[in-house]
């Protein structure tokens, strides 16, 4: 699920809809919504 929602904010910034600081701020909140959710499954 991640990784498709990188896709989309990838797709977004290639469309221009997003600029890069937006696409790094979104990818880095997945990145911390990711180890969390490696935590709790560990």
């Amino acid at each position: 699920m991640i990784s498709a929602e990188r896709e989309v904010f990838v797709r977004l910034r290639d469309a221009r809809y997003i600029d890069d600081e937006m696409l790094r701020t979104l990818l880095r909140r997945l990145d911390l919504e990711e180890a969390a959710a490696y935590r709790e499954a560990t």
